[in-house]
């Protein structure tokens, strides 16, 4: 009896790991899909921002002023002066990357 009890216990104990290994799969593929939507996100977020500041760029070297620049791009008036400041201070090096690091190490 005492050697069947034993190979039960093993047996659950066995069970009990595989169903927590599996638990444990689940959940590090949610944490997988959760981080890659993340990144999505943010990847969209940062290419529709340098995006504008590629267009802010393109306008102040036609010789554009901030306030017709976010008039055209039917854009906040304070986004495009943080935009058009720190490109025109770069300027006549109008490097989207710069300006968008720039932005945002402030």
């Amino acid at each position: 009896m005492e050697e069947e009890y034993e190979i039960e216990a093993e047996k659950e104990v066995k069970e009990g790991i595989k169903a927590m290994c599996n638990l444990s799969e689940a959940i590090e593929e949610r944490g997988i899909r959760k981080g890659l939507k993340r990144g999505q996100r943010q990847g969209l977020k940062q290419g529709s921002e340098q995006k504008l500041i590629e267009l802010v760029c393109r306008k102040i070297a036609k010789g554009k002023g901030m306030l017709l620049i976010a008039e055209e791009l039917e854009e906040d008036e304070n986004n495009i002066k943080k935009i058009y400041d720190v490109a025109l201070s770069l300027a006549p090096d109008f490097n989207v990357e710069k300006v968008y690091h720039i932005l945002h190490a402030k």
